[in-house]
């Protein structure tokens, strides 16, 4: 029995469940047989679901019991791609990094703030390159860019 099975027969409960609600009873017999067939048909149910869970693993021991065989192995070729992205991530130039300052003081300059942000940064002001942003005589935004990657 797969779980497509399961759910069948638990969706054909419920629609006896639902037409218990439709259909009157006229003997208190036919109560009782409809009663009894529902208390057959949630048993059945409930014991299909019991081998269900009986065949996962549920603990770590279990997993840990099936054999390697069964266990997807990683390829060489895989390993050896891996390993060679990790050396040419390690020899890679550093990239330019670029940062937006936004909402800048209409009194201070961009030369002010970007000389202030290298003084904080510890960095030569040459390795940074700044650029005014927006459309009003004093910018309200500046893009700086630097090859420095603990910069940003």
């Amino acid at each position: 029995m797969n779980i497509a099975d399961l759910l069948n027969e638990v969706s054909r409960a419920y629609d006896y469940i639902r037409e218990l609600n439709m259909v009157p009873f006229e003997t208190i017999t036919e109560t009782l047989k409809f009663v009894k067939d529902q208390t057959n048909s949630l048993a059945t149910i409930n014991t299909k679901i019991e081998q269900l869970t009986k065949s996962i693993p549920k603990t770590y021991a279990d997993i840990a019991a099936i054999s390697p065989s069964k266990t997807m192995q990683p390829q060489e070729a895989q390993i050896l791609n891996i390993r060679q992205a990790l050396r040419d991530e390690e020899n890679r130039p550093a990239r330019e990094k670029r940062c937006v300052i936004r909402n800048l003081p209409n009194n201070t300059s961009a030369n002010d703030i970007v000389a202030a942000l290298c003084t904080k940064a510890e960095i030569n002001i040459n390795e940074i390159t700044f650029v005014p942003l927006g459309k009003t005589a004093p910018p309200t935004a500046i893009l700086v860019t630097t090859s420095q990657r603990d910069l940003f």
